[in-house]
């Protein structure tokens, strides 16, 4: 559990530290750095074109709503390729727009232990959710928590199938009892013994 707090820690100063950097940048050369993020955003896009391809031939995610149907209270379960249930989405209500679109409100995802009890939820108050990639977008006070984290962000980008994430604008991470932990892990290790020469 500490050294996944200590990442968490580290990831969310680098983050801040990352995002300064690009502002004071910008701020600083002002036009080329415009026609440098425009190029590097048309190699992203050709990226993500490519990503896309590669996950479109993964199974479509199947969904209980036929589109243009809406729904309110679903509980879905999601199974990975094991048929194993890992996670559920609990819905406040759905809207299917298209054939591989799925716009949802009041959306908690509950990542489940072995015991089908949550070990993490993923709060959304509004999100959209691909079939055929498999991807939650969310574009509001996202909320992650855990027993012993709590995550919030504005945006989020979730990728079922790999089971990571990216949370954009205002992150704000609160780490409960890190004082704690951080004195049981400074208590000094007992040195082992030299061994006799022969």
């Amino acid at each position: 559990m500490l050294s996944f707090r200590k990442f968490c820690v580290v990831f969310a100063c680098v983050a801040a530290a990352t995002s300064a950097r690009a502002q004071e940048s910008a701020s600083r050369s002002g036009e080329p750095v415009k026609e440098k993020r425009e190029e590097s955003g048309a190699k992203s896009a050709k990226k993500a074109k490519a990503g896309d391809k590669k996950k479109k031939t993964a199974e479509p995610m199947p969904f209980p709503l036929p589109v243009g149907h809406g729904g309110k209270g679903l509980r879905i379960p999601y199974l990975d390729g094991a048929a194993v249930k890992t996670m559920q989405f609990v819905v406040g209500t759905a809207q299917r727009t298209e054939e591989d679109v799925v716009v949802m409100s009041k959306l908690k995802i509950e990542m489940l232990a072995e015991d089908d009890a949550p070990a993490m939820t993923i709060d959304l108050p509004n999100a959209s959710l691909n079939l055929v990639t498999r991807v939650i977008e969310g574009d509001r006070a996202v909320k992650i928590k855990r027993e012993d984290f709590e995550l919030s962000g504005d945006k989020l980008e979730f990728d079922t199938i790999a089971k990571h994430g990216k949370l954009k604008g205002h992150v704000r991470m609160l780490i409960y009892n890190l004082a704690n932990e951080l004195a049981t892990d400074a208590t000094p290790k007992p040195e082992p013994e030299p061994k006799p020469r022969e």
